[in-house]
């Protein structure tokens, strides 16, 4: 199903009572103004049900390795001008 909350360009920004609700950022903000001087960007906003022609599936999230097929890479002494002692006698 082509819903945007299933679409990489879609970012949510609230939950409603049923639906959450986001900001489709497919194209450049267009220019809003406040009342004041100042010009904010705004992305159109849309619920996550919405849907749109130029959907692009957001990509599947990368499953968690399991802890025991993680190895520890070996390690192997540092190697010393003096054969491993690299600490003064005192």
């Amino acid at each position: 199903m082509t819903t945007c909350s299933k679409c990489k360009h879609w970012r949510k920004t609230g939950q409603g009572n049923a639906q959450a609700y986001g900001e489709c950022r497919r194209s450049a903000p267009s220019p809003s103004t406040t009342g004041g001087p100042m010009l904010e960007p705004v992305w159109p906003r849309t619920l996550d049900i919405d849907g749109c022609g130029e959907f692009t599936a957001a990509p599947m999230p990368k499953p968690e390795r399991a802890a025991e097929s993680v190895t520890e890479p070996t390690r192997t002494p540092r190697q010393t001008q003096k054969g491993g002692q690299n600490r003064r006698k005192r």
